[in-house]
């Protein structure tokens, strides 16, 4: 039975209504229609994964990112940049009526550029490999940069690659301008080679 998805959910998955029931769906954007497998029913909602893609929606793009399918740390690349603006508004839209507050909010402001914004990057450490948690689990997965994070954030991550990080669980990289802060989390003793950052 077709599924047309009709909205996302605070966490980024699609969400439609399959024979009147809200069903929630990984990697699906509104607009797309598809059928779907491994429902897993709740009280009044339900999982299920992707099937088919029957007929994509307008607004699915190529990710940009070539960890987008497994890494859990971005949720809507495959979401037109311009659609995932006007989701935006529309959310909070939705919230403020919600909570019955007469307010309308205006459309949300793009960037020119959409990548190397973010300024802070939590890094897991697990087995020898450093990166961002698997969506949907605790693996990690292990990355070489990330197109949203800035470029002295992706350097940082460049030397910590090369280090042995040995009782390190965790690593938080802050940034600004040309400058990092870079925190380890674990127990032992590491040294971190400062220069060409």
């Amino acid at each position: 039975m077709p599924l047309e998805i009709t909205d996302f959910s605070h966490e980024g998955e699609g969400i439609g209504r399959l024979d009147g029931i809200v069903t929630f769906v990984p990697g699906v954007v509104p607009g797309d229609v598809i059928t779907v497998r491994n429902i897993a029913k709740k009280k009044r909602i339900q999982k299920a994964g992707l099937d088919e893609m029957i007929q994509p929606s307008p607004d699915r793009i190529q990710p940009d990112c070539p960890y987008f399918d497994r890494c859990g740390g971005c949720s809507l690349q495959h979401y037109a940049y311009d659609a995932g603006l006007r989701w935006k508004r529309e959310r909070v839209q939705k919230l403020f009526e919600k909570a019955k507050v007469n307010a309308e909010v205006a459309p949300v402001i793009g960037m020119n550029h959409p990548w190397e914004y973010r300024n802070n990057m939590q890094l897991q450490v697990k087995n020898g490999r450093v990166g961002f948690h698997a969506r949907g689990s605790h693996d990690v997965i292990d990355i070489a940069s990330c197109p949203v994070q800035s470029p002295v954030a992706n350097r940082v991550l460049g030397c910590l690659r090369q280090m042995d990080l040995t009782g390190i669980r965790q690593v938080l990289v802050r940034s600004a301008d040309d400058r990092a802060m870079v925190s380890f989390i674990g127990e032992g003793s590491l040294a971190m080679p400062v220069d060409g950052l």
